[in-house]
């Protein structure tokens, strides 16, 4: 799980930053060769982990790591590079969000607040594709009945605790790369990615 989601967001912070970069204007040198450097390292990152998680599982003792098949190991790699790709198109609609946020302006929405209407049309479009795929799981594998059991409200508590900090975590971002000015989404989303992978595995460990 930590090796996949290192994989995902490293993608993710490396493109989401790189193509904005291309359409950023008035780029100086100094900026470009920092923000190459820093995406390199985020996607040798990538490479690494990737390998690391490989080592590991090869070295596993437990008979469920030691029968995985290797080929099942790096289909499961591609599969996490392909949504690392496509989850960059999530701040790419932030890039390029000027009529949905002038949109949201003209109805009277605060500027700095204008980019959470963009939130609202992405992820509503993400969560078809994840409503379809867990409810294929959960009627395949009966899972669903689980939601009787008394302990399932707790986990529900934690589901929305979770999606709190998530979308607050959104709102934020927006409102500080509107700060930072047309290079925001090149600055303020590969800090966002970077931190998620760091506070993310300190509290795996």
């Amino acid at each position: 799980m930590g090796l996949g989601y290192s994989i995902i967001l490293g993608l993710t912070g490396g493109l989401g930053t790189l193509i904005p970069w291309f359409t950023t204007p008035a780029k100086t040198l100094s900026y470009s060769v920092l923000l190459w450097c820093g995406v390199f390292a985020m996607l040798s990152s990538v490479v690494v982990c990737s390998l690391a998680g490989r080592e590991r599982t090869q070295k596993s003792e437990s008979p469920s790591a030691s029968q995985m098949n290797p080929r099942a190991f790096w289909r499961g790699v591609a599969l996490c590079v392909a949504s690392g790709i496509l989850s960059c198109f999530m701040n790419l609609g932030f890039v390029y969000r000027a009529g949905v946020t002038r949109r949201a302006e003209a109805l009277g929405a605060n500027p700095a607040n204008a980019p959470n209407a963009l939130w609202l049309i992405i992820m509503s479009a993400g969560s078809v594709a994840n409503a379809i795929y867990c409810g294929h799981l959960m009627a395949k594998r009966a899972s669903w009945q689980q939601y009787r059991i008394r302990e399932s409200g707790l986990y529900l508590v934690d589901t929305l605790e979770m999606a709190i900090l998530w979308v607050g975590s959104l709102v934020a971002y927006g409102i500080g790369a509107n700060k930072l000015g047309y290079r925001g989404p090149s600055i303020g989303w590969p800090i966002l990615i970077s931190l998620c992978i760091v506070i993310s595995n300190l509290w795996g460990l």
